[in-house]
C-alpha cells in the first residue's frame, strides 16, 4: 500500500509504503519472514506491468527454520512447492519475464 507521507530518510522510509503483515500468514524461524506465495506472484506482475517486463532474475528465495524436525522438512517443502508453482503462474499465465531462480535455505540452531 502506496504511504501519502514519505517517512524519514533510510530504507524503510524511501519505500513510501506502508506494512502490512497479516497475522494469519505463516512464520518461518526467521521472524520477519513470512510465507506469502500469491505475494510474490503478485510482485512479479508488478514489475513487468511497470517496468515493461523486464528480464528478472530472483536471486533470493527461500525459509529459515531451526531444524525441530530434523530430514522430515515438510514446511520447506511446501514453501517451496507454492512458491514456485506461484513463479510458474507469473510466468505462463501473467507472461513476466523471468529468466532464473535461486533457492536459499538457512537452520537456524539454538544452543
Amino acid at each position: 500500500m502506496q504511504n501519502s507521507e514519505p517517512g524519514p530518510p533510510g530504507f524503510r522510509g524511501d519505500q513510501n509504503l506502508i506494512q502490512i503483515v497479516d497475522p494469519k500468514w505463516e512464520s518461518a524461524a526467521s521472524s520477519w519472514l513470512k510465507v506469502v506465495p500469491w505475494g510474490f506472484r503478485k510482485l512479479l506482475k508488478w514489475v513487468k506491468d511497470t517496468y515493461d517486463n523486464p528480464l528478472v532474475y530472483v536471486t533470493e528465495n527461500g525459509f529459515s527454520d531451526d531444524n525441530s524436525v530434523g530430514l522430515n522438512d515438510t514446511r520447506r517443502i511446501n514453501y517451496f512447492r507454492q512458491y514456485i508453482n506461484y513463479l510458474l503462474k507469473a510466468v505462463k499465465l501473467d507472461e513476466c519475464n523471468v529468466m532464473g531462480y535461486t533457492a536459499w535455505y538457512e537452520i537456524i540452531l539454538h544452543f
